[in-house]
């Protein structure tokens, strides 16, 4: 019977991202998919800022933002005037805009990354069964030909979508409530006067029309609220979307050459728990909800990137076992806060709602403010998500002049004008490598052997420590890193002597004195050799565009 540390079921975005987290820490793990193919058609269609800065991070961003196309906004319309406008210019990051992509580019990116870790999708193979005991996890695998085969892991983990064959295994519930409507979408060339660096969603008495931009003239039409049943092969055809557009739309859009044109139902479900023993859930596995504002996969990529350095460092005796227990106390409020967003845009945006004319007043009042504004900006973004509270966000800072800027928990924003060796860096650049990076900001006394590179000794190869300083001179024992406008001090409210540690995710794990470090690092590392070898000298990775000059 083959066994491997981690067997992952779905190779979809979420499942393709964790087996990368996972190999790039050289943790053993197999990837079976029940599809022979990958999809042909374009589901997801938005990567959003946040999810591309976790793609930047494994070096294989570039190659995704030449085939997309940025979007710098997000527009609502009120019988064809304009009531709302969430702009992406002021995100604070590489990536002010949202890339609209089809999904399969996306996947086509992620699978070639995880063929140059040396992981291959296993396509053809459906999950026929699944038990686990206090060793591990037994899962029986069923080909397309009608072999059965065992397969024995230390983990498994679900990423196989709403109808999750992991989930129904462990007879895990997924309440919630679909929406009493069918969805038409179409992939199709449109003529017409608004700009393809934008987002359109136009709402009328007679329905709402949403229409994402692919680039070179070529865009994704959805609307809600339509009667089942448009051919016999239960999808629209090219007329009925001209017909609905007509009726829907700004009106003077010619529509024609469509390669996708399909029908479906949407729901807002959830599981009641992320784990169950040695089995995980992640992505629509776990949480769905409607399409609107283009969350759905950016969700299920940062459940992969929140587990999988957890589940590498557990599978690889670097971290405790609980440290699995976070995933679910971390996750779990993101993905009910998306359900939340994505059930009020449906909910305020409704065309038959009453309230219409109070909506069309209040909507252009409340969104112009500039607090709104960066509130709906960072929700759409996905900056928002923060774990801020949760079991992992620890500081240990003086009250005196208030907390630092950023708290523990948050997602670590982007500084540039840093300098390493004299080279210009960023901090992105960073915080590129799979483990946990430390900033030590210099406190001025003279250069010595460093207390806390002792004291972090134990976990080497799991931590990589930078101290920060004015200029390119500093201690010969630590990378050091030049920090001349006191860029980073400021953005992180950091003082001489503090330290700040960021997870392998990109969220900060702990800001504050030196003194609580340690108790940050003993929940997420265990003392002993180094964790991982580094990351293959790939020619993705040797030949990978610096955070410091994206955008």
């Amino acid at each position: 019977m083959d066994r491997e540390p981690i067997v992952v079921v779905g190779a979809g975005p979420t499942g393709a991202l964790l087996g990368i987290e996972l190999a790039r820490r050289g943790v053993g793990c197999r990837i079976i998919e029940k599809a022979p193919m990958p999809p042909a058609e374009s589901r997801a269609g938005g990567v959003q800022s946040r999810s591309l800065e976790l793609l930047a991070r494994l070096g294989i961003v570039d190659e995704l933002l030449s085939v997309g196309n940025r979007v710098k906004a997000t527009n609502f319309y009120s019988d064809s005037k304009r009531i709302m406008r969430v702009a992406y210019g002021q995100l604070d990051g590489p990536f002010p805009f949202m890339l609209h992509v089809p999904q399969y580019e996306t996947q086509r990116v992620l699978d070639r990354h995880l063929e140059r870790l040396g992981v291959r999708v296993e396509r053809g193979v459906e999950l026929a069964g699944l038990s686990q005991h206090p060793g591990g996890v037994t899962l029986e695998a069923r080909a397309t030909d009608g072999t059965r085969h065992e397969l024995s892991a230390s983990y498994a983990v679900g990423c196989d979508g709403a109808h999750s064959a992991v989930r129904h295994q462990l007879q895990m519930p997924f309440t919630g409530q679909p929406y009493d409507w069918e969805w038409v979408g179409a992939d199709v060339e449109v003529d017409w006067k608004y700009p393809e660096s934008e987002v359109h969603l136009f709402i009328s008495t007679t329905g709402v029309l949403a229409c994402l931009p692919f680039g070179g003239g070529r865009w994704r039409l959805i609307t809600p609220k339509v009667s089942s049943g448009f051919s016999d092969h239960g999808s629209p055809t090219l007329d009925d979307i001209r017909q609905l557009a007509a009726q829907r739309g700004p009106g003077s859009m010619n529509i024609d050459k469509p390669t996708w044109l399909g029908q479906f139902r949407a729901s807002r479900r959830s599981a009641p728990h992320y784990r169950c023993g040695r089995i995980f859930l992640a992505g629509d596995a776990v949480h769905i909800h409607s399409p609107a504002a283009g969350q759905g996969m950016n969700t299920g990529l940062g459940d992969a990137a929140n587990l999988g350095w957890k589940l590498g460092l557990v599978a690889t005796g670097r971290a405790p076992e609980n440290l699995l227990d976070t995933y679910e106390a971390e996750r779990a409020p993101v993905a009910q806060g998306v359900i939340a967003l994505t059930h009020a845009i449906m909910k305020v945006f409704d065309s038959t709602t009453p309230l219409r004319r109070v909506r069309d007043r209040l909507v252009p009042l409340v969104s112009s403010n500039r607090l709104v504004q960066r509130k709906l900006t960072s929700r759409f973004s996905q900056h928002w998500v923060s774990y801020r509270g949760g079991p992992l966000a620890q500081s240990r800072a003086s009250s005196f002049g208030g907390g630092p800027a950023v708290q523990a928990g948050d997602r670590a924003p982007q500084v540039k004008n840093l300098r390493v060796g004299g080279v210009p860096t960023s901090l992105f650049d960073l915080i590129s490598r799979p483990e946990h990076t430390v900033l030590v900001l210099d406190d001025g006394k003279p250069a010595s052997p460093s207390k806390l590179t002792k004291r972090l000794a134990p976990y080497k190869g799991a931590v990589t420590v930078y101290r920060v300083g004015g200029s390119d001179v500093g201690d010969q024992s630590e990378a050091h890193v030049a920090d001349p406008g006191g860029d980073l001090r400021q953005r992180y409210g950091m003082r001489p002597g503090w330290v700040c540690a960021i997870r392998p995710d990109g969220h900060v794990g702990y800001i504050g004195d030196a003194h609580g470090l340690h108790g940050y690092l003993s929940r997420c590392l265990l003392p002993g050799p180094e964790a991982f070898e580094p990351e293959p000298r790939t020619v993705a990775n040797l030949e990978r565009t610096p955070f410091s000059a994206v955008c």
